[in-house]
């Protein structure tokens, strides 16, 4: 954990304006995500070991050494308590796929919707696990909503205000495409366990192209 944890400090610390009045325009600067509640809880846990003095704690509260926010957004806990930590700013956000994609997908979060182009790092933690097929199917539109959010920074600075739209646009194709996808698989594992096979097995066929093999 340390090994990406120490980097995404250090920028902070060295070269990120973390005046109060700038955090609202600039945080977060970190995404970490992680395939499980239990592994989300864990990172945060050594995060806050970086950032936080346990030898001058007072009543039982640690001192935050750098003043530096953390939030973790994780699947099974309350969304209600995870949405108000997002509103304070947080520079690094802790998140499983689920839960993430579900804030930004219903516009939960004033934060994620409208800050999340200010990343300056994204990390995935156990990406052999995450990148499995057929798992986390949120990851891909994650990863794609980050990509268009930063390119449309990217078009803010340029003052291309139709590469705006168009990536504005594509948002809003990626938000319908992972819906698409959610009822695919949720087809094809009820496809699956009326054959009794692996879901893996079960494949979308195209149409069209059944046509042309038959036609054959």
């Amino acid at each position: 954990t340390l090994c990406y944890v120490l980097p995404i400090m250090n920028y902070i610390l060295t070269l990120y304006e973390r005046s109060e009045a700038s955090l609202k325009n600039v945080s977060p600067v970190a995404l970490v995500l992680v395939p499980t509640r239990e592994l989300g809880v864990q990172v945060k846990q050594h995060i806050e070991q970086v950032i936080f003095d346990d030898s001058g704690s007072n009543n039982g509260v640690k001192r935050n050494l750098f003043g530096v926010r953390v939030a973790a957004v994780l699947g099974g806990l309350a969304k209600e308590k995870q949405v108000k930590q997002l509103s304070k700013n947080a520079e690094i956000i802790v998140a499983t796929p689920g839960r993430l994609w579900e804030l930004i997908e219903n516009e939960e979060s004033e934060l994620l919707m409208h800050q999340m182009r200010r990343l300056k790092f994204l990390v995935i933690d156990e990406a052999d696990r995450m990148t499995e097929s057929g798992h986390f199917a949120e990851l891909k539109n994650i990863i794609e909503y980050v990509y268009n959010s930063v390119e449309i920074k990217r078009g803010d600075e340029g003052g291309d205000s139709t590469k705006k739209k168009k990536k504005i646009k594509d948002k809003e194709e990626i938000m319908k495409k992972g819906k698409n996808e959610e009822e695919d698989i949720e087809e094809n594992t009820k496809l699956a366990k009326m054959l009794n096979v692996d879901v893996e097995d079960i494949e979308t066929i195209d149409p069209v192209e059944l046509m042309d093999e038959n036609a054959f």
